[in-house]
């Protein structure tokens, strides 16, 4: 008899942690504040320990950052090492309200790279 008692208080504090459980979720889920994912990709200026002199001067250059020419064909040059290219954009920063965006300049860099290795036939 006192086995059945304590497995129905149990059962009734399971039930309890699963009811505020839905709760707590519910309240989070209504919430005006908007919360943003971060990553270590975004939050850590890994940039500095790379050697690449475009990288160090694009990464001290205060203020919004926009994607040039140079920074472009560094990008797109197989030369360089794939941390050395995360490394580039790392410094470039992650400031989405400027009025132009670097990645939709990048897309049409790499949208005209491709169309003249296709006119020289690579």
């Amino acid at each position: 008899m006192y086995f059945f008692y304590i497995r129905q208080k149990l059962l009734m504090k399971k039930n309890y942690a699963k009811y505020c459980f839905i709760i707590v979720i519910a309240f989070a889920s209504f919430s005006p504040i908007h919360v943003y994912a971060d990553s270590p990709l975004t939050s850590i200026n890994f940039w500095s320990i790379s050697k690449e002199k475009l990288v160090l001067k694009t990464g001290k250059k205060k203020g919004k950052k926009l994607i040039s020419k140079k920074m472009i064909k560094f990008l797109l040059n197989s030369k360089h090492t794939t941390f050395d290219e995360i490394a580039l954009v790392n410094a470039i920063g992650w400031d989405t309200r400027n009025e132009i965006k670097n990645s939709q300049i990048f897309i049409k860099s790499i949208e005209k790279f491709k169309t003249q290795r296709k006119n020289l036939g690579l």
